[in-house]
């Protein structure tokens, strides 16, 4: 009869399990670093995607743990149905009932301190001050890493910033109502330093959402998402001065757009300021508008060509050994489409924020 009914317990353990809501196997435990169908983990993993990624073990953990609790309680409970007075057999079936309530406990307790401290780092006032940068909560316990775009940091992003659309071919985006309100900053700015309001305002609603008070997982502040080292001052600064704001990141595309001249001999640089009405497709890849296409990765990715960072990390315009020539020229890194690597997010930022430019 006992051998019966752990039997039968073990059958019931191995279906919950079966049947456990666990990770697709689109996804990935640690979410970065791989091509994954349609799932966007094509970020350089960090700490903070580590993190995550143990995160998700536990919570599959977790689970798995209270199904088996789940049955071996209903199994204790037959046990003591069956025991007909037994005082050995109500004796197992009260102390396994007790041990499983006991460390079902212990689990949901030790569950809950993990995620209540990764909230306190994920609610960091200052994120540079966050052991674990980048880490965001989603809402509740539910966790994700953010490496938007740091402009003027040679860093290429990740998450979506602003008001921009989804991955792939195809990208749709739409100007956040909030960017209204910033229009004659834009009109004035552009008026200033002959970069076209259009593709400030892309920028902003990319970057920000054109919300004044955005600030980044690793520091980036303001209007423009600038980090503080770049802009001369302090991240408080950058939020309280928007059109300000606006005038530095006008500023650095100007300067960009010089450095990214100097590289026409060796790619089809678009480092103009406004949308051409010519396009390139890299490898099958969506097409880029080439008037301004080089010029927006590098507000997103940075501007440097040099043979590899100090991370090891190829830089934007750095030639392509994945990509052949186009028409006699080479092709930067940030275009390629083949093994993009931290690079599929340059190329979707392009694309929304020639979308925004429409």
């Amino acid at each position: 009869m006992k051998q019966g009914i752990f039997g039968w317990m073990l059958l019931v353990t191995v279906a919950f399990s079966l049947l456990m809501p666990v990770a697709s196997s689109a996804d990935g435990f640690v979410p970065c670093g791989r091509a994954s169908g349609s799932a966007d983990e094509m970020a350089p993993c960090t700490l903070c995607h580590i993190v995550v990624g143990g995160k998700v073990v536990m919570d599959w953990g977790l689970r798995l743990m209270a199904a088996i609790g789940l049955v071996v309680i209903t199994a204790m409970g037959i046990w003591y149905i069956v025991s007909a007075g037994n005082p050995g057999m109500i004796s197992q079936a009260k102390s396994g009932i007790k041990s499983t309530l006991i460390g079902v406990a212990v689990m949901l307790g030790a569950w809950l301190i993990v995620n209540t401290v990764l909230l306190l780092f994920a609610q960091e006032a200052d994120p540079t001050k966050n052991p674990i940068v980048g880490l965001r909560s989603a809402g509740g316990f539910d966790f994700t890493c953010s490496t938007q775009s740091l402009a003027g940091t040679g860093i290429s992003g990740g998450g979506p910033a602003g008001g921009g659309g989804g991955a792939g071919s195809g990208v749709s985006a739409s100007l956040p109502k909030g960017c209204d309100a910033y229009q004659a900053d834009f009109d004035a700015v552009a008026a200033s330093t002959g970069v076209p309001a259009k593709l400030l305002r892309a920028i902003a609603a990319r970057e920000s959402s054109c919300n004044p008070d955005a600030q980044s997982g690793a520091g980036a502040c303001g209007f423009m998402q600038l980090m503080p080292a770049t802009a001369g001052q302090s991240c408080q600064w950058l939020k309280d001065h928007p059109k300000e704001s606006i005038t530095m990141g006008a500023n650095l595309l100007k300067t960009y757009a010089g450095i990214l001249g100097g590289y026409n001999a060796t790619f089809n640089i678009g480092n103009g300021f406004a949308l051409s009405g010519a396009t390139v497709s890299v490898a099958g890849s969506p097409a880029y508008d080439t008037g301004c296409d080089d010029l927006i990765a590098s507000y997103n990715a940075g501007p440097g060509n040099s043979v590899a960072t100090s991370a090891g990390k190829k830089p934007a315009f750095a030639v392509s050994s994945d990509c052949p020539a186009v028409a006699g020229k080479s092709i930067p890194a940030w275009q390629c489409p083949i093994n993009p690597g931290g690079f599929a997010e340059t190329q979707r930022y392009v694309q929304t924020v020639q979308s925004l430019m429409k």
